[in-house]
């Protein structure tokens, strides 16, 4: 009787520990997304989600693709983190821009942001990963 209470107690204590790492984790997360706005030094922040067609589900090192529209520079081609996550800064002269996802073969529809300087812009991309992403219907 005495072992189970104690083995229950362990375990008790190990569900609270991961539980507390979890939302450290979280937290972590956000303040690290945090910082990254600030070092965009009064630039535009572009916080892009690559997440699957539900939106329930996020699609972790897929490429996310950036055209300005509006200032002579290179695309921009650079892979979420593993949360699916990625955040860019946009150059002082840039005031609007086409992004999509690719993953394998899917891919998100494009999506057109305009830039206001020193204001965070979210950016849900969404994977078209059914058969009609490939065969138009």
């Amino acid at each position: 009787m005495r072992e189970t209470a104690t083995n229950f107690r362990r375990g008790f204590a190990a569900g609270v520990l991961t539980a507390l790492q979890t939302i450290g984790g979280a937290i972590g997360v956000a303040g690290q997304a945090a910082a990254q706005e600030q070092d965009c030094d009064g630039r535009a922040a572009l916080r892009i989600s690559v997440d699957d067609e539900s939106g329930f589900i996020s699609i972790p090192e897929a490429t996310v693709v950036l055209r300005w529209t509006d200032a002579v520079r290179q695309p921009v081609r650079e892979a979420a983190g593993t949360d699916g996550r990625l955040l860019l800064s946009a150059p002082r002269d840039a005031g609007e821009a086409t992004l999509w996802a690719e993953f394998g073969d899917a891919s998100s529809e494009e999506s057109v942001v305009a830039r206001e300087a020193g204001m965070p812009h979210d950016v849900e991309l969404r994977l078209l990963l059914s058969k009609r992403a490939w065969d138009g219907s």
